[in-house]
């Protein structure tokens, strides 16, 4: 069994896939720090929700299971497009002691072992419709997508109007611009 691991994600927002993998993660290691990637983006259609809102919805997630004191959220920023220096950007943003990181994102996977982690994958779980784009893809259009979250999360977007900011945001950003 490892100390501690790594997991790093969007959340846009937290899943039922993410949950399958942080169980599986925990289930290897003692205690899994949970980064929430892309920390500075938010109100796009890729990156609906804010760092804080995905936090809250991972903190959720713990405290019902009671795994609050096994897990560690921390946020880590993109690299402007400079995969090079990534590697050094998630290090400056983890605890020390990371013994693996599990990821199954292949530029992730490389960047991270470049920095010197250890990196494993994650077993999918229904990877058709246990992913963020579908479920912000239903939000968009109106349809069922609560089933594929955990109960809590859909609570909390529900609590922000979360499904209307994916709305607005796949019809501006869908939309044609016109300049006068």
């Amino acid at each position: 069994m490892f100390r501690r691991a790594l997991f790093i994600g969007r959340f846009q927002p937290f899943h039922l896939g993410h949950l399958h993998a942080l169980m599986y993660i925990l289930s290897k290691s003692r205690e899994v720090v949970i980064g929430i990637g892309s920390s500075q983006e938010a109100y796009t259609p890729k990156n609906p929700f804010s760092a804080g809102e995905r936090y809250e919805m991972i903190r959720l997630v713990l405290k019902r299971r009671n795994l609050l004191d096994r897990c560690m959220i921390v946020y880590i920023p993109d690299s402007g497009g400079r995969h090079l220096n990534w590697g050094q950007i998630v290090k400056q943003h983890v605890p020390h002691g990371i013994d693996i990181a599990y990821s199954n994102d292949p530029i992730t996977v490389k960047l991270l072992e470049e920095a010197g982690f250890k990196v494993r994958n994650i077993p999918f779980k229904n990877r058709r419709v246990l992913n963020a784009t579908y479920i912000r893809t239903l939000m968009a259009k109106g349809l069922k997508w609560e089933k594929y979250v955990p109960e809590e999360v859909a609570s909390y977007i529900k609590a922000i109007h979360g499904v209307e900011r994916v709305r607005i945001l796949y019809q501006i950003y869908s939309s044609p611009r016109t300049y006068v």
